[in-house]
């Protein structure tokens, strides 16, 4: 989903009708300040939209400085609810709920992969070996890494993880990585337990649409010829969101199948990032 465009005084009308608060509430919008041309614009879509001031009956600040962002103030009197634009510091400690939205999956074209702010879990994790967990499995070959962490997790907190440690979850945008891996794997079969595994690929937003997370162009998965998809999958029900790997002793290996992105009682496949700077990476680049 993506946080709520206020794009015009329909949807604001709707809004104040709909949401029918029991009191004044304060939410986070998509609304922020750009700062090369010091306009405000609705960001949630992916493409920015100016805000018009004067339809929505708000006031533009002066200046953007300090209040980058904009938070929808539902004031409520009686019967009837306002709501207003509060200017508020993008990183003020200040907390507020939230309202997002996404197109039906009847309607909709387009996946995201999950915004992970890298850097920031960088920061917040320095000095730590985030990958130092119990049971962790690794795999080196060819300058590349592939790493199998067998604790139970969810989908989010394996992200985080490795994005703190540069070993993104495992991507299989061609049929040539995908036989690499499973050579690789199969090369020390004792070193993995069978079982089931997350890969990067996800649908969040739009569940007929898979897309592979990798940190690099987040391909959408469209030529799927070369992978095993279990009995009636990929499927399409919105609450399957990501998608694991059942791995076994038996060809082809790898069976794929979509699961919720918190399900629990699945482990995880990750690789070695092609963000390093050390030539360990380059082998990733031809496959």
């Amino acid at each position: 989903m993506q946080l709520l465009n206020i794009a015009s005084l329909e949807t604001k009308s709707c809004l104040s009708k709909q949401l029918n608060l029991s009191a004044s509430e304060q939410f986070w919008t998509s609304g922020r300040a750009e700062i090369c041309n010091k306009t405000y614009a609705w960001c949630g879509s992916g493409e920015k939209e100016e805000i018009d001031f004067d339809i929505l009956g708000w006031k533009k600040p002066e200046s953007s400085a300090g209040r980058g962002c904009i938070v929808a103030n539902f004031e409520k009197t009686g019967s009837f609810t306002e709501i207003k634009a509060k200017y508020e510091d993008c990183q003020t400690k200040n907390k507020y709920r939230v309202i997002c939205e996404r197109d039906p999956p009847s309607k909709c074209t387009n996946t995201r992969c999950p915004m992970l702010r890298c850097e920031e879990e960088k920061h917040q994790t320095k000095g730590i070996d985030v990958t130092r967990l119990s049971n962790v499995k690794v795999w080196k070959s060819k300058g590349k890494e592939i790493r199998a962490d067998v604790n139970k997790l969810s989908y989010y907190i394996f992200q985080k993880y490795g994005c703190a440690a540069n070993f993104p979850i495992l991507s299989l945008e061609s049929k040539n990585k995908m036989d690499f891996v499973i050579k690789l794997i199969r090369s020390e079969p004792s070193k993995l337990p069978f079982g089931k595994y997350f890969l990067s690929a996800v649908s969040i937003g739009c569940p007929s649409v898979i897309r592979w997370c990798n940190w690099k162009d987040n391909p959408l998965l469209e030529n799927d010829s070369y992978l095993s998809w279990d009995k009636g999958e990929p499927s399409a029900d919105p609450s399957k969101e990501c998608v694991a790997v059942d791995y076994s002793d038996k060809p082809p290996y790898f069976t794929l199948f979509k699961i919720e992105c918190n399900a629990a009682g699945i482990s995880v496949l990750a690789e070695s990032s092609e963000n390093c700077t050390t030539t360990s990476c380059s082998y990733l680049k031809g496959l």
